[in-house]
This record gives structure tokens, C-alpha cells and sequence, in this order.
């Protein structure tokens, strides 16, 4: 945009003179825009991400301070992410519309040579910017360099009417050619972005919230499978509100602690110190000062075997597998002593004692889409190993018929799912 300012307006005092009042009127609409923030912040809503009660909080919030530490990490990662950019390119305009794109960069310099700028400067700024993300969902970041790709193509397709004219075609030619070009991309690319049979993460956060008693907390850090669907559900279509479900992750923010007081009131009791001193240790860290790391890491870990110590007596506590696999193998995460960890159906139950642990039969649905990916073949893989760690629970505790239960489902909904060897030959 600045471009074509400059472009259309020069360098001259006149022009800067035009930016300060566009800023004079710009900046006022900007600040009460933004001022809905710490005011819907003030009442304390249920969701109130970054909570920005205050400059501080709301300067942390508005610069997306808490996703910075993913921001220029690597040259390896700016390098893999490009590389991703360049391979998905055919997948996303396939390939007769990367042919167009093509014709479209040298039309579009031939014809309006400040709409080619215009447009490169998008894609450049856009990926360059956006391959220094290190993240796996990448694909939104580059929506705008897809966007100015698409403004070739329209330049494209403007060269080609303009060079059928003069070749004496009538407009009709040119419109059926267009339409066959454009339906040739609809087919290639259909398949891959129709979701109208994707319910995998709708049936999988309702299923694993259903697994659970009433009034139990889930502690875990499955963002992109569950916790991010479960704030949907939970607090839109008010569904299973009774479980309080605590993202490990954010507990690292000094934010989300007010939060998780507000939609679960009294989950925090006798953590009250705990968590004082750890939000007093996280202040120079949010502001990219000097801080005790040791101090951090010890009243995080206090905090999370706090959660369950503090409330195992009167509320079932379950985990994810994931803090399993990566956080108590490690020592990262330890349980109260005396209590240990029994596989349930879609999470692994704390318990105290070795007595048997019964849990409910896999009677859920979870409807597999036709054209699988990276998402749903997680969690796929996430319930045929939980199901299968079940099974093995009760191999041990002599209930053959409930193991079998358990390993029927799995054939039955997840059969490309390999079975361990100690359940593998179980059959009625």
C-alpha cells in the first residue's frame, strides 16, 4: 500500500503531509477498536486469552509476544519451510493454474507494470516473512502470497482474451476456454479440500470428554486434536461443562491462571503460593529480562503435581498420553506419592493403589474422513494406542473378555492399526 502511494503521490513534503492526517484520523479509530480488549478484559469473561487488563498485558497481547519464541529460530527452519512453500505450490493451484500463474507474471509486466510490483511485493514480503514461522500448520501464513499469485493469473487470463481477439475469436471462445480452465482446477483440487465428511476432531473431543466422570479435570496438551475443539464445545454449545479441561502448556502463562479461576472456580485452591511465587518468577521472563529458569521450571513442576494433589480426593484426574510419553518418562512431571496411572479409554486415569480400575466400553464413533491427513492420522494412532494400552491393562488383571472388547474396536474402526504382539492373536 505504502508503494502505491508513493508511487501514485511521490516523495514530497505535500505526501507526507497526506500520511500525517491519515494517521491523525487512522490512529484514534485504531485505539478504539483495540480499546474492546482490556474493557471485555475487565469482566472477566470465561475465554479471556492473554487476559489484557493492562498496557503491559495488552502491549503483550496485541504484539503476540507468547508466539515470538517460534519467530526467526533457525536458517535450517526458514529453509524447510520454503522448501514446504515451493512443493505445495502445484497441490495448491494445480498444475494448469501454476501454468496460468506463470503466463500471468510476464502479462502482468507487459500490461501494468505497478500491479506487477504491487503484486511481487506481496509474494515476496509474505514468504519471506512467514518461512521464519516454525510451526507445523503453516499453511495459512502463506494465504496472501497465494492472493497475489491470483492477481498474476487474472493478468493471465487478460493477455489470453487479448491475443484470441486479435486472432479474430469471439468473446464466447474465450469465456469456454476460461470456464474449462477453471474447471480443470476444480477437479484437480476438489478431492483435496472438500471437507464436507470431516468429523474426526468434533467426534473425538466429544468422545474423550464423554470417557470421563462428571466434574473430572483433564490435564493435557493436545492443542491441535482436542483442546482447541473443547473450548468450541465446552463454552459455545455448552457441552460437558462440568469437566474442566487445563492445557499443561498454558500453564506457563501468568495469564491463564486467571482463567482457569474464572471457568473452574476452586480447581487453584491450596496452590495459592505456589502460584505467587511462580507468576513473581515469570515477570522478567514476559519481559525479556533476567530470570531464574530453575525457579520457573520448579514451581511449574509443583504447580502441575499440585493440580492433581489438590484435587484427587473429590474429582477424577486424568492425563494425556502425550505428558506420558514426554513429561513423566523424563521426570518433568511426577505424580503425588502413593498415586500411579491406569490407560482408560482416550486418557490414562490417576489412581491410588493397585486395585482394578474399570472404565467404559469403547461403544464411541469416531467418523474416519475419506481423504486422511497429518491431523486425523494422529489421532487415529493416539486411540488405537490407548485402546490398545487398555486392553493390556485388562489382559493383566485376568479379563480376557474385556481385552477382546477393546481389540475388536480397534479392527473394527482402525484397521490399518498395528497391534502390539501381546494382544495381537486376542478374538472371540
Amino acid at each position: 500500500i505504502a508503494y502505491l502511494f508513493f508511487k501514485k503521490e511521490r516523495f514530497s513534503s505535500e505526501s507526507f503531509k497526506k500520511i500525517f492526517y491519515i494517521l491523525l484520523l487512522f490512529f484514534p479509530i485504531l485505539a478504539v477498536i483495540y480499546s474492546y480488549l482490556p474493557i471485555r478484559a475487565s469482566a472477566n469473561p470465561l475465554i479471556n486469552w492473554g487476559n489484557p487488563i493492562d498496557f503491559e498485558k495488552f502491549l503483550r497481547h496485541f504484539a503476540g509476544k507468547q508466539y515470538q519464541v517460534w519467530l526467526f529460530t533457525s536458517t535450517d527452519s526458514a529453509k524447510k519451510q520454503l522448501e514446504y512453500f515451493f512443493t505445495n505450490l502445484p497441490i495448491e493451484f494445480f498444475y494448469i493454474g501454476l501454468l496460468i500463474v506463470i503466463i500471468g507474471i510476464f502479462a502482468c509486466f507487459k500490461y501494468n507494470k505497478t500491479a506487477f510490483v504491487f503484486a511481487s511485493i506481496l509474494f515476496i514480503s509474505t514468504v519471506a516473512y512467514s518461512i521464519n514461522y516454525d510451526i507445523n500448520d503453516i499453511d495459512s501464513y502463506f494465504l496472501l502470497a497465494f492472493i497475489a499469485l491470483g492477481i498474476f493469473a487474472a493478468f493471465a487470463f487478460y493477455a489470453i482474451a487479448i491475443t484470441l481477439r486479435r486472432k479474430s475469436f469471439e468473446l464466447p471462445v474465450s469465456a469456454a476456454l476460461f470456464i474449462i480452465i477453471i474447471a480443470v482446477q476444480t477437479y484437480g483440487n476438489f478431492n483435496k479440500v472438500n471437507q464436507d465428511d470431516v468429523y474426526i476432531f468434533e467426534d473425538y473431543t466429544k468422545s474423550l470428554l464423554n470417557s470421563v466422570e462428571e466434574n473430572s479435570i483433564i490435564l493435557s496438551y493436545q492443542w491441535d486434536y482436542f483442546l482447541s475443539q473443547s473450548y468450541y464445545f465446552q463454552f459455545v454449545e455448552d457441552y460437558r461443562r462440568d469437566v474442566a479441561v487445563i492445557d499443561k502448556e498454558l500453564l506457563r502463562r501468568s495469564w491463564y491462571f486467571n482463567q482457569l479461576t474464572i471457568c473452574y472456580p476452586g480447581i487453584l485452591n491450596g496452590l495459592e503460593n505456589e502460584i505467587k511465587i511462580f507468576q513473581q518468577a515469570l515477570k522478567p521472563f514476559e519481559r525479556d529480562e533476567n530470570y531464574d529458569a530453575n525457579v520457573l521450571e520448579t514451581y511449574y513442576r509443583m504447580i502441575m503435581t499440585g493440580l492433581v494433589s489438590e484435587n484427587i480426593e473429590d474429582k477424577s484426574f486424568y492425563i494425556g498420553p502425550e505428558l506420558i510419553d514426554n513429561e513423566m518418562r523424563s521426570g518433568q512431571f511426577i505424580l503425588p506419592e502413593g498415586y500411579t496411572i491406569v490407560p482408560h479409554l482416550f486418557l490414562f486415569k490417576v489412581t491410588k493403589g493397585n486395585e482394578y480400575v474399570p472404565a467404559p466400553d469403547p461403544e464411541f464413533e469416531i467418523r474416519i474422513p475419506k481423504n486422511t491427513n497429518f491431523y486425523s492420522e494422529f489421532i487415529l494412532n493416539l486411540v488405537g494406542r490407548m485402546l490398545s494400552n487398555r486392553a493390556m491393562y485388562e489382559l493383566q488383571q485376568g479379563k480376557t473378555d474385556r481385552a477382546i472388547l477393546y481389540t475388536d474396536k480397534i479392527r473394527k474402526e482402525m484397521p490399518n492399526f498395528v497391534l502390539p504382539a501381546s494382544i495381537r492373536d486376542l478374538k472371540k
